[in-house]
């Protein structure tokens, strides 16, 4: 390509791969022939003088690995060469058991391409996971209630040479040692033609099987994990019977894994094994612009979903995104559409905003021994909130004691959404 991304030349094998005579691609964007390669790669090659780029791509039910290096003329970026090499092929998942797989919902529908990347952090995020869909090593995710972990392991499974096999995913939390067992690795006096009894690896095997809340997962089963990782055998049960297995494990977690091997709750075996490849997903309060994108798209939605048109007001934006979002996608998705359902004016100001913020996650804090709920982050209206109780409500006995005008009491109180708890 020339440095501006257009193709200048291409050989028989990559007409052979993307199905395309040289003739009708010659002079097109590489992005536009080759739509999973993402054109900011590009320009940080052409432009930014990165390098060398490597990923893992499918084009046309093909796997290979793309790698595009940089031609230099002296000491400048003059164009670069895209090559593409052929992997390992597994075997061929036949239709038939494709399509017995989407009955029982074992298909992970997730990809890259849904994930949010405005910010520098997730376009970090996503061409490491791009990196690991090569490998069948395990891999771990870390991150808060409500980040993409999920949609990372099922975007790691498409992208991967187990795309065809089965994906399961098994959440630890809430069941016990007995349930783990089985459901995982499987009950052979249980287990019958149907499926039932034989566990997710057995389910899964030349596929991928997601481990959701790893940290929650019991001595004994972490045991049997570690067989799996490290011998490919599934304990089956107590006497030791196994069997061999070829399955992808993927595990993700809101627990440092380290500190609970430290205290004993987590093999310190089992750690190191799913410790070499892992991805930390930073939360959206330290990723502004996936931030800002993530809201605007939720209210667009909601506000489409239930027939209704709103507006924020720059104050109100201010506050969202400001807000910390501890429950991240999950919570932004419960807060818009409440927002878009009890919204009664057309334009939505940070008076409106505030005051249900306030409402749906009031912050608890105990004092005295007893829990009291505080709804006030900020100091300067957790200290006119405490005042304005002690006097019961009473604006010009707190604007005396705060040494402010009650009208400038008054304004603090709608700027922060006191208004309503204390009105006159």
């Amino acid at each position: 390509m020339n440095q501006q991304g257009n193709i200048i030349i291409m050989n028989r094998i990559m007409e052979e791969i993307l199905g395309k005579k040289s003739k009708d691609v010659i002079g097109k964007p590489v992005t536009e022939v080759i739509k999973e390669i993402d054109i900011k790669i590009i320009e940080n090659i052409l432009q930014e003088g990165k390098e060398i780029y490597s990923s893992f791509i499918h084009i046309n039910n093909i796997a290979l690995v793309v790698i595009i290096a940089p031609i230099k003329v002296e000491g400048s970026i003059d164009s670069a060469i895209l090559t593409c090499h052929k992997m390992k092929k597994m075997k061929q998942v036949e239709a038939d058991i494709l399509r017995e797989r989407y009955l029982y919902g074992y298909i992970a529908k997730g990809n890259f391409e849904d994930i949010a990347r405005m910010s520098k952090e997730m376009q970090r995020c996503i061409e490491l996971a791009k990196v690991y869909a090569w490998s069948k090593s395990p891999v771990l995710i870390y991150g808060e209630i409500g980040t993409e972990k999920d949609l990372f392991a099922q975007s790691i499974h498409n992208n991967s040479l187990s795309k065809n096999g089965p994906y399961i995913t098994v959440n630890c939390n809430g069941i016990n040692d007995e349930m783990q067992s089985e459901v995982l690795f499987g009950n052979p006096l249980k287990e019958s033609s149907d499926e039932k009894g034989q566990g997710a690896f057995a389910v899964a095997n030349n596929g991928t099987v997601l481990i959701s809340e790893i940290d929650k997962m019991s001595m004994s089963s972490q045991y049997k994990l570690y067989k799996v990782i490290r011998y490919k055998s599934v304990i089956r049960n107590d006497i030791v019977k196994t069997m061999s297995v070829d399955v992808r494990i993927i595990a993700t977690t809101t627990k440092n894994l380290s500190i609970l091997v430290q205290q004993g709750l987590f093999r310190e075996d089992l750690y190191y094994l799913l410790n070499g490849l892992t991805i930390e997903l930073p939360p959206l309060r330290n990723r502004h612009e996936d931030l800002e994108h993530i809201l605007n798209t939720a209210i667009k939605s909601y506000c489409e979903v239930y027939s209704r048109y709103h507006v924020l007001t720059k104050g109100a934006i201010k506050i969202l995104m400001e807000y910390p979002w501890y429950g991240n996608l999950i919570q932004i998705e419960s807060f818009c559409e409440r927002m878009i359902l009890t919204a009664t004016h057309r334009v939505l100001d940070e008076i409106f905003i505030q005051n249900l913020l306030n409402d749906l996650y009031p912050i608890i804090h105990q004092q005295n021994s007893r829990e009291k709920i505080v709804v006030y982050k900020n100091q300067e209206a957790l200290a006119i909130s405490e005042i304005l109780e002690k006097y019961n409500g009473n604006r010009a006995q707190a604007a005396q004691e705060l040494g402010i005008s009650k009208t400038t009491l008054w304004r603090h109180m709608k700027k922060y959404g006191i208004s309503n708890k204390f009105d006159e």
